[in-house]
């Protein structure tokens, strides 16, 4: 007689065991793959910073070795709405940068003030360029407003400024360790300055600018970071206003720098600031 042959497929408890298996393994891969994709997040908003860096040196090359002005306003022209300091100028950092084709951003025309700005040909905003970091928030902070924690995600907002001169816009998820006064009732010194300096303790104005050689150690000292617009004062206090550095990278543990000597680098939020984040 011909023996009898065994029927082909998977038993109830095989199933269940490569289902399991199957099941192990994504909760394995899942959170290495979110890693993975963060790190590389953290990487290109890295490699944005570095092209910052070089665009800020090619600048200074340009400029006997001065830094780029944080913002640069014009004593000469009206206030604009009445308030004190709030004048019309050549716009920030980034504006001056896109302007003289230093950085490869997209630029806009605008009208209307900078808080409120009415984009000629906003869509070119939507391209990604080193202004925007990959762990970005799309929302504008003069409407949220400031963040109140290094964790808040208002500090991953972006910032628009224009000239008032060539009407060139630019608008940037990066800080800088500046701030509108160079020393607000015997704060620390910051590197990034304005033009014209506005005190309003002393109400002398100073247009002169920092260079490079100012500095020492410089491989420690911050220019630009993961945060919003500036590094800047506490209202009515001497201190720096730490929320400023935004906690945008690693689960919100990491924080990217820009460096005077042109090296980046992740370094944990909550180790920001130290002392080398002042003039040296």
């Amino acid at each position: 007689m011909k023996r009898a042959s065994r029927r082909g497929g998977f038993t109830l408890v095989e199933l269940l065991v490569v289902v399991g298996i199957i099941a192990v393994l994504v909760g394995i891969l899942v959170p290495v793959l979110a890693t993975a994709r963060e790190a590389g997040r953290c990487t290109n908003c890295l490699s944005n910073l570095r092209q910052i860096g070089q665009a800020f040196q090619m600048y200074a090359n340009d400029h006997n070795g001065f830094l780029v002005p944080g913002d640069c306003v014009c004593q000469s022209d009206p206030l604009v709405g009445g308030s004190p300091g709030a004048y019309s100028g050549a716009g920030s950092w980034a504006v001056i940068l896109a302007e003289g084709n230093y950085l490869p951003i997209p630029k806009a025309t605008a009208t209307g003030g900078n808080s409120n700005i009415d984009m000629v040909n906003p869509f070119l905003f939507d391209q990604d360029n080193v202004l925007r970091c990959p762990d970005y928030v799309d929302q504008n902070l003069a409407t949220v407003g400031y963040p109140t924690s290094q964790s808040d995600q208002r500090g991953a907002s972006y910032v628009i400024r224009h000239s008032d001169f060539s009407h060139v816009a630019a608008r940037s998820w990066y800080a800088i360790n500046g701030a509108p006064w160079r020393r607000r009732l015997g704060g620390k010194p910051l590197p990034m300055l304005w033009i014209p300096d506005m005190d309003p303790a002393s109400g002398v104005l100073d247009y002169h600018l920092n260079k490079i050689s100012n500095f020492n150690n410089l491989a420690h000292l911050p220019l630009i970071f993961d945060g919003v617009w500036t590094f800047d004062f506490v209202p009515t206090t001497t201190n720096y206003d730490i929320n400023r550095i935004n906690a945008r990278h690693y689960n919100g543990k990491s924080t990217n720098v820009l460096c005077a000597d042109g090296h980046c680098e992740t370094d944990a939020t909550s180790t920001l600031p130290n002392d080398d984040w002042y003039c040296q």
